[in-house]
């Protein structure tokens, strides 16, 4: 959970998914301790991707969701991935 630890007080660009509204773009948001800081704790299937490797179905759709809403990748490296009651997808750089 340190990527997600490193993450507080930066901002970020995030896609949720869950069944009733698939890989829904949020925009970019700053992660802050009172919104993220439960998360941090008690988020599950934390995994980190780089934007360099064939990553799973589900992280690489969250990805091209955010370049279809405009988001430039080239600032970032990668992505990570946690639940916490739906499935945050989150750029990292």
């Amino acid at each position: 959970m340190k990527t997600l630890e490193k993450l507080i007080g930066d901002s970020t660009y995030v896609v949720v998914d869950n069944l009733s509204n698939r890989f829904n773009f949020i925009g970019l948001i700053t992660i802050a301790e009172d919104t993220f800081g439960d998360a941090v704790n008690t988020a599950e299937n934390v995994a980190e991707w780089s934007l360099t490797e064939n990553l799973p179905e589900d992280v690489q759709r969250a990805v091209d969701v955010m370049v279809e809403n405009g988001v430039v990748l080239d600032d970032f490296t990668g992505v990570v991935t946690f639940d916490y009651d739906l499935t945050y997808y989150l750029l990292t750089w």
